[in-house]
């Protein structure tokens, strides 16, 4: 049997919205993305939402917009995918990384908060594998403070922390539609805020720094085009639009299959006693988007069992090597091991297993049996 680690669901409905879309006028930033940013707004609670090419596009202009810039530092977690800190570089801030907590992975709490300066003005918050950070304990860390909190909600579209949704207790979200992710249209993402703005400013740096985009034009009396500021070329277009749209519509049902997904391999895992993995908690009041199946493999096993894994047709993910210690944070900055070591720990022996809305009972089954006989041999 082979496994493959990730599987879309588009189908026909999504193919019935591409056909309309490509028989219209719009094919850029237009009527289809305007209704997806209502429709997403409406859908997580939040008044206004700009919808962009990427998430990390959608990081680092939230963080424009703020005025966050050179000789300012932003605070974030290092056991995450390298968007996360490349969208402050961008800015021309300076990365602050703080350690994590062994039970979930998110950012800790009492470590970021040792690494607040006179020179922070933000928190970067990630929701690691679709499970929230305590957003209360955070909004009320960023207000003593004095910080804006940015929501890196990549993994985490219907996520919720005490039915808190993702931009009601933060400065903004940031969310990704990339190819694996529970909503996707291949590329893309959105901001969500409750301060229009900051909308409206994200929305001008993502287009040239032009005020009016092609779609509102068309039904307002003619004026040449105005530049306000410096900007760039990132509004999401109709197209991606049109693939989200009927995703969204159908994200309770999405939801509920994945959460059964998830609980299946739980109990294939406690059925089989393998003590040699673990898997992250999931802290009191969280509802998670279940993005990922992550565990965590014991001891040094990591790297047979993925050879053992990928020689019986089964795909994996690694979800996160530590960015401090890529190559080029470790060669710019200096970062060396042991600076963050429970992001350290945790980025040695994560293993992300197959994992997406139509994954079977038998597949999963499969893959446990294989992992319950690499351990059986070792």
């Amino acid at each position: 049997m082979r496994v493959d680690y990730y599987q879309h669901s588009l189908g026909e409905e999504e193919l019935d919205e591409l056909r309309q879309t490509i028989g219209s006028k719009f094919l850029a930033y237009g009527p289809k993305t305007k209704e997806f940013e209502k429709e997403f707004s409406e859908y997580l609670g939040v008044p206004h939402s700009v919808a962009l090419n990427n998430c990390t596009n959608a990081l680092f202009f939230c963080q424009l917009a703020l005025g966050i810039g050179p000789g300012d530092e932003v605070i974030t977690t290092p056991y995450t995918f390298v968007a996360s800190s490349n969208a402050i570089l961008h800015t021309g801030a300076t990365h602050v990384f703080a350690d994590v907590d062994p039970k979930t992975g998110n950012l800790d709490l009492a470590s970021a908060e040792a690494a607040i300066t006179e020179r922070t003005k933000a928190i970067l918050v990630v929701h690691l594998y679709g499970q929230m950070v305590d957003i209360e304990s955070f909004k009320a860390l960023a207000d003593k403070h004095n910080l804006f909190l940015i929501e890196d909600a990549a993994h985490c579209v219907e996520g919720s922390f005490k039915e808190i949704r993702l931009g009601q207790m933060s400065t903004a979200a940031a969310f990704s539609f990339y190819a694996t992710k529970n909503l996707t249209s291949g590329e893309g993402g959105s901001l969500v805020t409750q301060d229009k703005d900051l909308a409206d400013k994200v929305r001008l740096i993502a287009h040239h720094g032009v005020e009016s985009v092609g779609v509102d034009r068309e039904h307002s009396k003619f004026r040449a085009w105005e530049v306000t500021t410096l900007g760039y070329k990132a509004l999401m277009s109709d197209i991606q639009a049109c693939l989200l749209l009927p995703q969204l519509r159908r994200i309770e049902a999405i939801i509920q299959k994945r959460d059964e997904a998830y609980q299946r391999y739980a109990e294939l895992i406690r059925s089989k006693a393998l003590d040699q993995i673990s898997i992250p908690e999931h802290q009191p009041g969280v509802k998670s988007a279940h993005y990922l199946y992550p565990i965590w493999c014991s001891g040094d096993s990591r790297g047979a069992l993925i050879d053992h894994l990928m020689e019986n047709d089964i795909g994996v993910g690694i979800h996160y090597a530590p960015v401090h210690l890529t190559s080029h944070y470790s060669n710019i900055f200096g970062y060396k091991p042991g600076a963050f070591p429970i992001a350290e720990d945790l980025g040695s022996r994560c293993l992300s297993l197959p994992f997406f809305e139509s994954i079977t009972a038998e597949q999963q089954e499969y893959v446990i049996d294989k992992i319950a006989e690499f351990y059986e041999r070792a």
